[in-house]
């Protein structure tokens, strides 16, 4: 353990507000520099970590790389030492720059170097959870030597992590590239349109009851007219939207327990709408794939519907054909009259 004493001294010629914020950082040091003394690293580097707020210079660099040497921040330590050894014109410096480069080596023991390529530009890498940088990255990023988890992401693309294995003074190379995320088919229901009805004179008016007539056509209307037919083939495509509906929540189903069972199974991990783990582009795209179904499952289910809706009410709507008569009777119509001097109701029904 490194232990150097850096005394300041103020500006010459500097304000009061100068050499008061000297001052108090040269309290900060030497708390910090007790602190370490006593074991307590991690105090010590906010004492440090203060000095330097107060009053940047080299010589407080180096105890704050000291200090995170001692907390096992290996690649902090690496680039504080480095700054602080890059400053030859700090006496202090140079009268410890011996110690100071041998804490650097010792330091550098312990690292080792990452280069991630791939794409998209722009997307974000992290290693063990901590953003280090955009692709494409500048240089090699400095980690710790073991084994470590990288993850990339961007927008509009499926995550990626996979884990990596730092060899101390070893260069590391991985070449990641993020999938597109493709957005799901949009289902629209066609519904054929029904033909206009052609108008055809009655040929003959016949009294049921008193106040009710039966309008007859002519025996080309017999098949029951277009209703018929648009009620048929609106009942048909009901019926395909149905199946497909079905077909959407079986699959959804499937797809949503392939996530939850790798969820338990702890082989990722979901954060909003990204995953992390050994698994996690598994599981974005089992993700994707049940919101699609589910998405499959509601526009078919209300295509159906209305297409349902649409047969039931062409069905209601159409004539009905009376082939022993040869003619074909209007829509149900009931109604009521009084007879027999007005003594007597009589209602009757045309169907």
């Amino acid at each position: 353990m490194v232990f150097l004493v850096a005394w300041g001294v103020g500006p010459p010629g500097g304000g009061a507000r100068a050499a008061s914020a000297a001052t108090e950082a040269d309290a900060a040091i030497k708390h910090g520099v007790e602190l370490r003394r006593r074991g307590d690293d991690l105090r010590a580097l906010e004492e440090f970590q203060r000095a330097q707020s107060l009053q940047r210079s080299a010589r407080v660099l180096a105890q704050i790389g000291f200090a995170e040497q001692a907390l096992g921040r290996w690649r902090e330590a690496e680039e504080h030492l480095g700054l602080a050894l890059a400053d030859t014109s700090d006496a202090w410096i140079r009268r410890h720059r011996e110690v100071i480069e041998h804490s650097r080596a010792v330091v550098a023991g312990h690292l080792g170097s990452l280069e991630v390529l791939g794409g998209p530009e722009g997307a974000e890498l992290r290693i063990d959870g901590s953003p280090v940088g955009r692709l494409p990255l500048g240089r090699p990023v400095r980690v710790a030597a073991g084994r470590i988890g990288i993850e990339l992401a961007a927008d509009g693309f499926l995550p990626a992590t996979r884990p990596v294995t730092i060899t101390a003074g070893q260069l590391a190379r991985e070449t990641v590239t993020l999938q597109r995320i493709e957005p799901p088919p949009v289902v629209s229901p066609q519904i054929t349109p029904a033909p206009r009805p052609v108008a055809r004179e009655p040929t003959a008016v016949v009294t049921v009851l008193p106040g009710i007539t039966d309008v007859r056509r002519a025996p080309d209307d017999l098949g029951g007219g277009w209703q018929r037919t648009a009620a048929w083939v609106s009942g048909g495509a009901a019926v395909l939207f149905a199946g497909a509906g079905v077909v959407g929540l079986v699959a959804r189903s499937h797809y949503a327990d392939r996530v939850d069972g790798a969820l338990h199974e702890g082989r990722c991990v979901q954060h909003g709408d990204q995953f992390t783990g050994d698994s996690a582009r598994d599981c974005a795209i089992a993700a994707t794939d049940r919101d699609q179904a589910g998405t499959l499952a509601v526009v078919s289910g209300g295509a159906a519907g209305v297409l349902a809706l649409a047969s039931m009410l062409f069905f209601a709507a159409a004539p009905h054909a009376d082939r022993q008569a040869g003619a074909v009777a209007a829509r149900p119509r009931f109604a009521c009259a009084l007879t027999g001097g007005g003594v007597v109701l009589e209602c009757g029904a045309r169907f």
